[in-house]
């Protein structure tokens, strides 16, 4: 039942997607904080599920220098969203990469041969293939009266091959932010460059979304698993020959053995 509904779902995600890559709008990614000094909580985006609310696309198509780029998703909350002063200052969001830079080439994932930058007011950051561990990203701007409407520039080098670029970060408080508020679950912004057919991009979302969010198990959980499923193993084989042990003693005793056993029975019955 569970593989069937997962199946379910993953059609049903891929619908979406498709839909996705032909006319849906882009929508920015939405922070709030339910919780006073809690940590931002993001929805919006075009995925359903588990993660919905955590994964956003753009489409890079405008060319500047040996670069193109996008605008989109943008980031939006409401005014009174996030801390303020009396004093006027104001807090202040981050944004930080919290692992390597993903490709889909149409066909599968691969490593990047290029980067992808993210810059905002003249501050710029880029995230490779090679930086498994992450990278430092950049302050994106301070929230006007406690709310926030911006769009940072996401670029591809000109020159890299189409597909899907993905990268997986974090929205939190700057250094120098005023206020108390936590940092976000980790997201997924893909951004296309060039044409990729409708469900080359939707299966290229599954596989990012896949490899960015869905939690790696720890190796002792594995071995845990593992030392479980050898016993489960373990008896089943034990039981299977002490049954086969058990048959071969009845095929070969005696006739009558086997109608003194059948008596025997047959009295105590």
């Amino acid at each position: 039942m569970k593989s069937i509904t997962h199946s379910i779902t993953t059609i049903i995600v891929n619908a979406i997607w498709i839909c996705s890559a032909c006319a849906a709008p882009i929508t920015d990614v939405n922070m709030s904080i339910p919780t006073p000094g809690g940590a931002i909580v993001t929805s919006g985006g075009n995925w359903f599920g588990e993660f919905a609310g955590r994964v956003f696309a753009g489409n890079a198509a405008t060319t500047s220098g040996t670069l193109i780029y996008t605008e989109n998703p943008g980031f939006y909350s409401p005014d009174y969203t996030f801390p303020m002063t009396t004093t006027g200052s104001e807090a202040r969001l981050r944004l930080d990469f919290t692992k390597e830079l993903l490709y889909w080439t149409g066909t599968s994932l691969a490593a990047p041969s290029a980067g992808l930058r993210v810059s905002y007011g003249g501050r710029t950051a880029w995230i490779t293939g090679t930086n498994t561990a992450g990278a430092t990203g950049i302050f994106l701007s301070a929230a006007t009266d406690g709310g926030y409407h911006e769009h940072a520039r996401f670029s591809i080098p000109t020159a890299a091959p189409t597909g899907l670029y993905g990268f997986t970060f974090v929205l939190g408080p700057d250094g120098a932010s005023v206020g108390t508020f936590g940092q976000s679950q980790p997201l997924l912004i893909a951004i296309q460059k060039g044409t990729l057919s409708p469900q080359a991009y939707a299966d290229g979302m599954n596989a990012l979304v896949t490899a960015a969010l869905v939690p790696v198990p720890e190796p002792s959980t594995l071995g845990m698993a593992a030392a479980a499923m050898g016993m489960a193993v373990g008896v089943a084989v034990r039981k299977t020959f002490r049954n086969r042990r058990s048959n071969e003693g009845l095929r070969t005793a005696p006739f009558g053995a086997k109608m003194q056993k059948s008596c025997t029975s047959n009295a105590v019955a």
